[in-house]
């Protein structure tokens, strides 16, 4: 099954009530997307068993570096924001945050050239560039509906009935119901 979308991370910060079962309503949901993502991913770019297994396996090498990746910037944007709210922040201070943003940026640049190298070894031009596509629209969906949650229109986070949001699959993969960041850049597809 190819796990080309969901992070851990990301479902992690999925909205859900607190209790036992929170954990596991996040690993099903995440479970549920991704096997839904690699059905389309297999289908549209059609891909046979072999392919798609290369596939999974490529990007799965690179899903420990992304994930760490995801969590240096979740940290840095939590740091500047607790900058900006303090207001009293020193210019040293800035430029050491400014610093690891320039870092951060360049780590992302890398592991994104990296695996898109390793993918172009599975993948053709063509079938590279429309998964990279799935990947971006995925992700757009998704930030589309949380911040529908957020603004108080659409379904939002929630879904339908307001329930825990573990329930179903997001519009763009057929199903009804949000639930997972995007990736914090937009090549990745979750991770």
């Amino acid at each position: 099954m190819l796990a080309l979308v969901v992070s851990p991370l990301a479902a992690q910060r999925l909205p859900m009530r607190a209790g036992p079962g929170a954990q596991r309503n996040r690993q099903e949901l995440e479970q549920r997307i991704r096997a839904r993502f690699a059905q389309m991913i297999k289908q549209r770019l059609g891909l046979d068993d072999e392919t798609a297994s290369a596939l999974d396996s490529t990007v799965q090498a690179f899903r420990p570096e992304r994930e760490q990746l995801a969590r240096d910037q979740e940290a840095l944007r939590k740091r500047v924001q607790a900058f900006n709210i303090e207001g009293n922040g020193s210019d040293p201070e800035a430029q050491q945050l400014l610093d690891r943003m320039s870092e951060l940026r360049q780590r992302e640049n890398q592991l994104y050239q990296s695996e898109q190298d390793s993918l172009r070894k599975v993948l053709s031009p063509s079938q590279l560039l429309r998964f990279n596509l799935m990947r971006d629209q995925l992700a757009q969906r998704i930030q589309q509906l949380r911040m529908g949650g957020m603004m108080g229109g659409g379904r939002g986070l929630r879904g339908r009935g307001g329930g825990d949001g573990g329930g179903g699959i997001p519009q763009a993969l057929g199903g009804g119901l949000p639930g997972l960041d995007p990736p914090l850049w937009g090549w990745s597809g979750m991770p």
